[in-house]
């Protein structure tokens, strides 16, 4: 193969890739799984045979920002450490869970918000405040509610939840959110956030 060849093939392969914000790109230079499993995904996206399309499920698509929706927690409920853990963060025992653990599966109802861009601040709290507009701040814990309901993602951006109850070896405080592509991950408060990012509230009855 030569080298003229292995260029036009590195090329095709990124013109196939969607999109990516600067952190994002960041993310998948840090996790090198996350990125392996990313593109088998659209490997086995693209390569479900035409046959089988008229049995395929159409995943539920995330609800548009500003409609009230339902989630329940799937049981067992996972505990605020066993999060990182599931995520693949090697150093979690070193990780501390300041929130409160939930006992039970409960139901309740959800709004996804937009808050544009918001500066970096301790514990996240300027970001707080602007969703405090919008809706009740929940329990981190919901994330895997928001990920059994919605196992797809749209692309469109990552959905945080701004429970800043996890505490990162030598880090600031960490709060967890479903990536673009999907992945669950935990993100620092120390950052500041682009317009972008959708955030999960609780819908004050």
């Amino acid at each position: 193969m030569s080298n003229a060849q292995i260029r036009e093939f590195h090329a095709a392969v990124i013109r196939w890739l969607p999109d990516l914000e600067s952190r994002d790109m960041q993310f998948y230079i840090d996790d090198q799984k996350a990125l392996a499993r990313a593109l088998q995904r659209l490997e086995q996206t693209d390569t479900v045979p035409q046959v089988q399309a008229p049995q395929i499920l159409t995943p539920r698509p995330y609800p548009p920002v500003g409609e009230p929706f339902e989630l329940t927690m799937p049981e067992p409920i996972i505990k605020g450490l066993e999060m990182p853990k599931n995520d693949g963060y090697g150093n979690w025992r070193e990780w501390k869970f300041l929130g409160k653990e939930m006992r039970k599966s409960r139901t309740g109802l959800f709004m996804l918000v937009e808050v544009g861009a918001q500066p970096a601040s301790p514990k996240a709290k300027v970001l707080r405040e602007a969703l405090k507009v919008h809706g009740s701040l929940i329990q981190g814990q919901w994330r895997e509610a928001f990920k059994a309901a919605f196992p797809e993602p749209d692309g469109k951006g990552p959905i945080g939840i701004a429970d800043p109850s996890w505490l990162y070896p030598r880090r600031d405080a960490g709060f967890p959110y479903v990536h673009t592509v999907g992945n669950s991950r935990f993100d620092w408060t120390g950052y500041g956030f682009n317009g972008c990012w959708r955030w999960l509230v609780g819908v004050r009855k």
